[in-house]
């Protein structure tokens, strides 16, 4: 899934890594569900271009809160590369990428808990 901010700061996109998968997100959210993992790492890297956010931008509307909604989203155009060892590699860098986000975070967690429990065993021992 790829998350994009909708109001206020538009075009905040998020591939949605595997540790946040089942999280809430709110409805300020638009959430995209690429047709395949074949193509979400590409779609996800074309939103994020100065390309991208542009058209997010252009797909705009509000005087003072700028907004942009699913069927606006929908109509914007992403380019098809017709080179499609092009596009894969594109898509994997990004999939990739992703998977390691997750990894990292997972490590993150293991080591404040260690620190939480080794905080906690001094803490007994004084």
């Amino acid at each position: 899934m790829i998350a994009i901010t909708r109001s206020g700061t538009i075009g905040r996109v998020n591939l949605v890594p595997k540790h946040m998968e089942n999280w809430i997100y709110s409805e300020h959210i638009i959430r995209v569900i690429p047709a395949s993992s074949d193509i979400a790492g590409y779609l996800y890297i074309w939103l994020n271009t100065d390309y991208g956010r542009a058209m997010i931008e252009r797909y705009s509307y509000g005087a003072v809160i700028k907004e942009i909604d699913h069927k606006q989203l929908a109509t914007m155009p992403i380019p098809v590369i017709n080179d499609k060892q092009k596009t894969k590699k594109i898509n994997d860098l990004a999939i990739e990428a992703n998977r390691l986000r997750s990894e990292a975070y997972y490590l993150e967690q293991e080591a404040i808990e260690d620190v939480n429990n080794l905080m906690s065993l001094n803490t007994m021992e004084e």
